[in-house]
């Protein structure tokens, strides 16, 4: 999270290296370079079917104070269809089961693994859809203004979408991709709808395959020579926009669909003013009627994931629901920087630590205040 509030993980969540063989034009330590002069917290490596940079990524990314996100572009086969899913480790042991995924998709014949195994490593990773729906919408023609009929709902990209989500429940994301090409906004917004009215989050991606702009030519003589194509001296790359942005850039991209990028700024403004203004310590009559700053009351931050366990299903609850550590680590400190801001006396916690708290609860009274709810 920069200075001016914008979640820059949304917009480099898919990146390729030159461990993508002729797909990329990026090294590891130059776009550690690029996104550290840029001011960018946080970067994940999505290879091709493979994490032979994930050491050197992570290694990178820690010694520049970039969070490093594991993931992988991995070939799936859904029916008779290939198709590729971008897969994020959520913890250690999502980390082994890219490792896992990786070494089945590279030992079976086809390539792939189907999306049936997948589903068996849902619990400690994200799967994002990035590229089958775009197929499947081009095949659909759909017009804007009769897109979410109800003759529409059964159409095959909401078939998918379903598919997905009855697989992979809330690991399952969309991924909406700005990467320049002509036609590809109307396609997102077509997307946007389809995955608002199944109820599945979308995130962002730019597709970076180089560092520049100017350097699209580059990777566009490295894709013809992988295909044993020869380009014309007139040749124009199709676009030149999957290129590592700024932090301006991406803001302005974020912009283009405000129904799906949440101002996180304004959510974490408004949980503060509820927490400072909230009258829930008793005044002269025993009544709860005073807030913490009319008590001079100071506050004890603590990250906490396991409020968000899912116990519906089976004895061992899930934490799918919780927040990714990349994005939330950065939450939390923002949320208690402004805390301070506004005159709060703040002791913090550990992001992710083991800790042992001591504390003598008055009451004791328990209020839950979820922004889902309250905004």
């Amino acid at each position: 999270m920069n200075k001016e509030g914008e979640d820059l993980m949304f917009g480099h969540l898919q990146i390729k290296s030159a461990y993508s063989f002729q797909e990329s034009t990026i090294l590891i330590q130059s776009l550690i370079d690029n996104a550290k002069s840029k001011h960018i917290q946080a970067l994940a490596l999505t290879d091709d079917n493979n994490m032979y940079g994930a050491y050197e990524f992570y290694e990178a990314c820690t010694k520049a104070s970039i969070k490093p996100i594991l993931g992988v572009n991995a070939s799936i086969m859904f029916n008779d269809d290939l198709i590729h899913l971008l897969l994020y480790a959520r913890d250690d042991v999502g980390y082994k089961d890219l490792v896992r995924i990786v070494s089945d998709i590279n030992l079976n014949e086809k390539k792939a693994i189907t999306l049936k195994a997948l589903s068996n490593y849902r619990d400690h990773l994200y799967i994002v859809s990035h590229e089958y729906e775009d197929r499947l919408i081009e095949q659909e023609a759909t017009s804007k203004e009769d897109l979410l009929t109800h003759a529409q709902t059964e159409r095959p990209v909401m078939s998918f979408m379903k598919t997905m989500k009855s697989l992979f429940g809330a690991s399952y994301r969309v991924m909406i991709v700005e990467d320049g090409i002509k036609g590809h906004s109307l396609r997102n917004q077509t997307l946007i709808k389809y995955a608002q009215f199944l109820d599945i989050p979308c995130i962002w991606g730019n597709d970076v395959r180089y560092l520049h702009s100017h350097d699209a030519f580059t990777l566009d003589l490295l894709q013809a020579s992988k295909k044993g194509e020869v380009l014309n001296k007139d040749h124009e790359p199709l676009t030149t926009d999957r290129y590592l942005k700024s932090e301006k850039e991406i803001r302005e991209i974020f912009g283009r669909y405000p129904d799906i990028i949440k101002n996180t700024e304004e959510i974490i403004d408004k949980m503060i003013h509820k927490i400072l203004f909230l009258r829930i310590f008793e005044d002269e009559n025993g009544k709860m009627n005073k807030s913490i700053q009319d008590v001079n009351g100071s506050i004890l931050s603590i990250s906490q994931f396991t409020l968000y366990a899912d116990c519906k299903k089976g004895n061992r609850p899930s934490f799918t629901n919780a927040g990714k550590p990349d994005l939330a680590t950065v939450l939390y400190d923002q949320f208690n920087q402004k805390l301070q801001d506004q005159g709060m006396h703040v002791e913090k916690g550990i992001f992710g630590a083991d800790m042992k708290i001591e504390l003598l609860n008055d009451g004791p009274v328990t209020i839950v205040l979820d922004s889902k709810e309250l905004f």
